[in-house]
């Protein structure tokens, strides 16, 4: 069925078509007959734009769809990429802060051991002077003694 808009184009169509006819010489039976073809061939021309307009439409379409899940394919993927380098970077970090806090670690380690030595060291010191102040503590009360028994043999 015909539009209200292409009624004037069928008109013109079939004019055009019974002026054709009537050139070659066709009258009567045969010039309808092959206005009717005509009509037919260019009937079937349209619904094949149609078809082809319709295809193409969807062609489009699946493209676009396509399209629309490949960007969606594409942005998934970068999400997972940051993702992925946020997980890298917290493990950096982490990472880094178990250094440092080792680092920390063996500096009060060796602080510590350290301080041991210088203890022990000071130790020894303490130990050696009252060694040395015994020694001259006996050293003295022998020169004393000795003192006392010259004195004692002098005296008698």
């Amino acid at each position: 069925m015909a539009s209200a808009t292409s009624l004037p184009m069928l008109a013109t169509s079939v004019q055009v078509l019974k002026e054709l006819g009537e050139q070659m010489g066709l009258k009567g039976t045969e010039l309808r007959d092959f206005i009717k073809e005509q009509q037919d061939v260019e009937r079937e021309e349209r619904t094949k734009q149609r078809e082809s307009e319709t295809k193409q439409r969807e062609y489009e379409k699946e493209n676009a769809k396509l399209a629309a899940e490949e960007q969606e394919k594409q942005r998934a993927f970068e999400r997972e990429k940051l993702e992925f380098e946020q997980g890298n970077q917290k493990i950096e970090a982490e990472k880094s802060k178990v250094g440092a806090d080792k680092l920390v670690f063996l500096k009060k380690k060796q602080e510590q051991e350290l301080q041991i030595e210088k203890d022990r060291q000071a130790h020894e010191l303490l130990k050696l002077k009252a060694q040395q102040d015994h020694e001259l503590a006996l050293e003295k009360q022998k020169v004393e003694y000795d003192a006392s028994a010259e004195a004692k043999k002098a005296s008698t």
